[in-house]
């Protein structure tokens, strides 16, 4: 298979990604480099209210995979990203490899013989580790190498969770990595700055529920401006109760609590949005 050499990612690959109008472009590209890579299973997560230690926080954030989706439902079931050994591994390095503990090869009623699991430790593994590696071995998952971003502003946090090829097994993914892996990491640093700058888009697996509508955006817009519900209701021309209403529904799909943390929610997901000027002067009535 051909793979990316470092003159490619300068002419053909980073332009695809800096080209991309939307989280849904930018994400099929971004898969298809990887692919390139010889990674062509992917789980990327952000989050800009990281715990230390955890990742929790994920469903504040968002959550793209080109993953098998029942294997996606059934990590998210299980709160994989919260306790799987590989992500919060993760939280103390930049990239990690899932390599293959030896001392942790199991043989189980469907002659499950290879486990993932990293770093080696001298534990046994625990129930819901075996029923995590009898998931992995169900959809394929053998080999791949996680990165983890803590963003420069603030205490968010990226990861990637790439698996590579069913062909290729740890071993041989190590080595690729060694030859590749500056310029794997290079494409996911520019990926994670782009994606975290375009509009919030229902692409996310997390969390469907999160995208406003465009009058809910425009309330919360006015708000964030410090318009009170009277002016906004003038502005809008629509009544009070139903500016009242869309902040609900706007609160509720944000899972907010008050309309502050909706308006910071919208706010780290893009959906606040600078709409035509209006001539304040139309208050004064």
């Amino acid at each position: 298979m051909i793979v990316a050499q470092t003159d490619e990612i300068n002419n053909e690959l980073v332009p695809s990604l800096l080209n991309a109008e939307n989280l849904l472009d930018l994400w099929s590209n971004f898969t298809h480099i990887m692919s390139i890579f010889n990674f062509d299973r992917l789980i990327y997560g952000t989050t800009k209210f990281s715990r230390t230690g955890s990742t929790q926080t994920l469903r504040d954030g968002l959550l793209l995979s080109n993953h098998n989706p029942k294997y996606i439902k059934e990590m998210i079931k299980n709160r994989c990203f919260d306790n799987d050994t590989r992500w919060i591994s993760a939280n103390n390095k930049n990239n990690i490899s899932w390599n293959v503990d030896e001392q942790h090869l199991h043989k189980s009623d469907n002659n499950f013989t290879e486990i993932l699991f990293y770093p080696p430790v001298n534990t046994p593994p625990s129930e819901y580790e075996i029923n995590m590696w009898k998931l992995y071995k169900d959809y394929n998952v053998k080999a791949g190498h996680t990165l983890y971003f803590k963003h420069k502003i603030g205490t968010g946090v990226s990861g990637f969770a790439l698996c590579s090829s069913p062909k290729m097994n740890q071993n041989e993914t190590n080595k690729h990595w060694k030859k590749h892996g500056k310029s794997i990491e290079y494409l996911a640093k520019l990926f994670d700055e782009l994606v975290r700058n375009l509009p919030y888009s229902n692409a996310s697996l997390l969390s469907p529920n999160k995208k406003l509508t465009k009058r809910q955006q425009q309330v919360l817009n006015w708000i964030s401006k410090g318009k009170s519900i009277q002016e906004i209701s003038i502005i809008m021309h629509l009544s009070i109760p139903t500016i009242d209403k869309h902040l609900r529904l706007a609160r509720e799909n944000l899972d907010a609590k008050t309309t502050i943390q909706a308006m910071i929610r919208a706010q780290e997901t893009q959906q606040l949005y600078n709409f035509n000027y209006f001539d304040e002067s139309k208050l004064k009535v």
